[in-house]
């Protein structure tokens, strides 16, 4: 989600709140994206969760992803590149901080999957990330119960579990997202829960959304 194609759509409404956030253009200029969603007080937060994580990309650099990874302020990161040194250099500062790795190699390319140490439930307060779920989508309760079985299933799984890009990630094309794993996506690459609930909003034509830059 590091690169925003500016697909996404605005839906204005009372009591909406703006988050800033700067991305990377597709011509790699970093430029200010507007999330809008209701203004709620969040009872979720978590060092592991933040802006920063929106901006990095794929090609941020190993040495960018790994180092969030390690100091806790990324639960899951992906680097990849053809030079093994490079791709162990990521592997081995995760580990020193107790973090876990996966290292696999695919058509000449290495890949290093990084992620913190225990289970989601461990890492994350899931009951208070629910709750806001529940007031950023309080315009259409028919969305909770998915995003909370989705949660619930989450909770007993260990990062070691997870390290795997195909099961974090998700086709973020507008409308063919299901909320729940927008809401996995976002909590596992470690993004603001306000700017998931901005892409839900924005994929049911619900007042929030996007602005583009």
């Amino acid at each position: 989600m590091g690169k925003y194609d500016g697909s996404r759509t605005f839906t204005p409404g009372e009591g909406l709140e703006e988050t800033v956030v700067i991305l990377a253009s597709d011509w790699d200029v970093e430029k200010p994206v507007s999330f809008w969603h209701p203004a709620i007080t969040p009872s979720f937060s978590s060092p592991m969760c933040n802006a920063e994580n929106l901006a990095i990309a794929g090609d941020s650099g190993w040495q960018r992803i790994a180092s969030r990874v390690a100091a806790g302020l990324k639960p899951i990161g992906f680097v990849d590149s053809d030079d093994r040194a490079a791709v162990d250099q990521a592997a081995r500062l995760v580990e020193k901080a107790g973090g876990t790795v996966r290292i696999k190699r695919c058509e000449g390319v290495y890949f290093g999957n990084l992620g913190q140490s225990g289970t989601i439930r461990e890492a994350f307060d899931l009951d208070a990330l629910l709750a806001d779920y529940v007031g950023y989508l309080a315009a259409a309760p028919d969305l909770i119960p998915p995003i909370a079985l989705e949660l619930e299933r989450l909770a007993p799984l260990a990062f070691t579990n997870l390290l795997d890009f195909g099961l974090v990630e998700v086709e973020w094309q507008n409308r063919r997202r299901l909320p729940e794993t927008v809401v996995r996506c976002g909590l596992l690459l470690g993004y603001p829960p306000q700017t998931s609930a901005a892409l839900i909003l924005g994929d049911h034509g619900l007042p929030g959304g996007f602005t583009n830059y």
